[in-house]
């Protein structure tokens, strides 16, 4: 079997490649409560971040909507949960998304305007329907140039 042919081996692989890279006491904590699926392991992430005045992800606006934004250097671009886009936004582009399970993911380009600690601005992004948070700022090429991000 493909991992990408079974949701909950590609959660399992997911978690224990999350649970591997994450600092001993965060992975501990996580591994004591038997989390069944992606969505609980962020949840008790959270809730372990604030508890331990730690955060994974930052604050900051797509639109006129407050979203967690997290900065992943190991991402080409920018990556946005579907529902934050409205569908004027959409660029009528669409590209091909290669998942760490090596499955595809079709995503709709959006052009969206976004205000975070790393960026700023109108950007275009990929629409996924789920995402680790709901706006991933990756390394991102403006007018074929790598941007410096803040």
């Amino acid at each position: 079997m493909k991992l990408g042919e079974a949701p909950q081996t590609y959660d399992l692989f997911v978690k224990e490649q999350f649970l591997d890279l994450s600092p001993a006491d965060l992975s501990t904590y996580l591994r004591e409560r038997r989390l069944a699926d992606l969505e609980e392991v962020a949840r008790s992430v959270e809730l372990f971040l604030m508890a331990s005045k730690r955060q994974l992800s930052d604050r900051g606006l797509v639109g006129d909507k407050t979203v967690d934004v997290l900065r992943d250097t190991g991402c080409e671009g920018v990556l946005v949960r579907r529902r934050l886009a409205d569908d004027d936004q959409l660029t009528a582009k669409c590209c091909l998304i290669v998942r760490i399970d090596n499955t595809l993911l079709l995503a709709e380009n959006v052009r969206i305007q976004v205000k975070t600690p790393y960026l700023y601005g109108e950007v275009e992004a990929l629409c996924i329907p789920k995402a680790i948070c709901d706006l991933v700022v990756g390394n991102v090429m403006v007018l074929g140039t790598q941007m410096t991000l803040i």
